[in-house]
């Protein structure tokens, strides 16, 4: 027995809970290093041990880790993998140099599957790069300057349309650093601005019921869903997938768990601004950070003072209503923003319409230009004919009238029609008017 499950999605405020807000903070900033064995047994805290002491002695180089671990995933048989987690930039980008990496770990040999990506602590923006702007001229005069430079890219909005914010990832911390305090860059002799690259978070999504914001060990479902069919069953291990894609979340045709959902990426979006204006209002209040000390600052005597109560509860109620009024502003920001991306939509619809319409118009001016042509040449065709009646016709007409008028009499010199002179006349007097476009009757 299965049953198709279904996640509310239309929701205007995602609920944002604590266990997606956890899982966002505490994730490793940084991809994990990837080397695969094919033989030996070498241990993942060996394979970091090893590591930090090749680089401390032939590089000079303090390599920090945060986490270590094997894993036999994506590995074939008789091989297995040591994921390395590094713990500050420094260390991410000494090991990105695979030069730089001991021969050997354990007495071993073993490969790089794979390149962690550039982290956002090494990734910045530059704003403002106009969309006719070519980005592989750009990359070449960014790199030339900034050989720490390694990717460029221009970045996309939700409708997976160009802005004008492009993306740059290097392998020095010091050349971010120095780029960043400068504020701007110089390129091709024009000056952009320069912020930090702040990642989306990442989103939470339940392994049982492939619902969003809660881990397995909180998911209230008795069944197991698939996350490719979007099916309910109470023991997934027995469920015959069909392998048609169907997300439980917008219904497209796509896995469950995948990022680019509408869905999840609303939830992502949300969850990032929380993240944020969380960040900002902590680093506010603990700028001027204040310890109290009893011994330099005794209490007054109450009867010296009798308002210090009073001016408590005042002060505090003054935090409360102030505390009130901030939820307030972050509830009209929100909506501001879903305002902003109704507009954004409907911008996005306008262009869409305008593109069709615009289509329709050089239609109309194509059609327009055919039909100018025609007309000449149908201009052209009628003064050939005109030509060819004036120039032609009427001169062998009155030549033929000449010639038969002379022919209709006998032998006694009477005409044999009398009103066939009369009768060449009419013609040629009618087509006479036919030229002139004058009315026949």
């Amino acid at each position: 027995m299965h049953q198709k499950v279904t996640h509310d999605s239309s929701q205007h405020h995602p609920d944002i809970t604590i266990a997606a807000t956890r899982y966002a903070q505490t994730r490793s900033p940084f991809s994990p290093f990837i080397i695969r064995f094919s033989t030996g047994n070498v241990k993942d805290k060996q394979a970091a041990e090893e590591i930090t002491l090749f680089f401390k002695n032939e590089h000079q180089i303090d390599i920090l880790f945060s986490n270590y671990r094997s894993s036999t995933f994506k590995c074939s048989s008789n091989e297995y993998d040591i994921l390395l987690f590094v713990k500050d930039a420094n260390s991410f980008t000494s090991l990105l140099d695979e030069e730089k990496w001991p021969p050997q770990i354990g007495s071993q040999y073993y490969t790089f599957p794979s390149s962690p990506t550039i982290p956002p602590q090494l990734s910045l923006i530059i704003k403002n790069v106009d969309f006719h702007t070519d980005i592989n001229d750009f990359s070449s005069d960014l790199k030339t300057k900034f050989p720490e430079i390694i990717n460029v890219i221009r970045l996309k909005n939700k409708f997976q349309q160009d802005i004008k914010i492009v993306k740059i990832e290097l392998v020095s911390t010091s050349a971010r650093d120095q780029i960043l305090a400068a504020g701007k860059i110089n390129v091709n002799y024009r000056s952009y601005d320069v912020e930090e690259y702040i990642a989306p978070a990442r989103v939470l999504i339940c392994s049982k019921c492939c619902g969003i914001g809660h881990f397995k060990r909180q998911c209230t479902q008795s069944n197991e869903t698939c996350k490719t069919c979007g099916l309910s069953f109470p023991d997934l291990k027995q469920h015959v997938c069909s392998n048609l894609p169907n997300c439980i979340h917008c219904g497209g045709e796509h896995l469950s768990t995948v990022v680019s959902c509408p869905v999840v990426k609303q939830y992502r979006a949300a969850l990032t601004k929380k993240l944020l204006l969380t960040t900002n209002y902590n680093s506010t209040s603990t700028v001027n950070c204040f310890k109290y000390d009893s011994v330099q600052f005794p209490q007054l005597n109450s009867s010296l003072n009798p308002s210090t109560a009073g001016s408590h509860n005042m002060i505090l109620s003054k935090l409360n209503e102030l505390a009130t009024n901030m939820e307030k502003l972050n509830d009209n920001i929100f909506k501001i923003t879903l305002c902003n991306e109704k507009f954004e939509k409907f911008m996005k619809d306008k262009i869409d319409s305008d593109k069709i319409i615009q289509q329709e118009i050089n239609v109309l001016k194509h059609n327009d230009k055919a039909l100018e042509v025609n007309q000449v040449q149908h201009e052209l065709k009628l003064k050939r004919y005109e030509n060819i009646l004036v120039k032609l016709l009427m001169p062998m007409l009155d030549e033929m009238s000449k010639v038969v008028l002379l022919l209709n009499h006998d032998q006694h010199g009477r005409p044999l029609d009398p009103g066939l002179k009369t009768n060449f006349e009419i013609i040629r007097t009618k087509l006479k008017l036919a030229l002139e476009g004058k009315d026949l009757s």
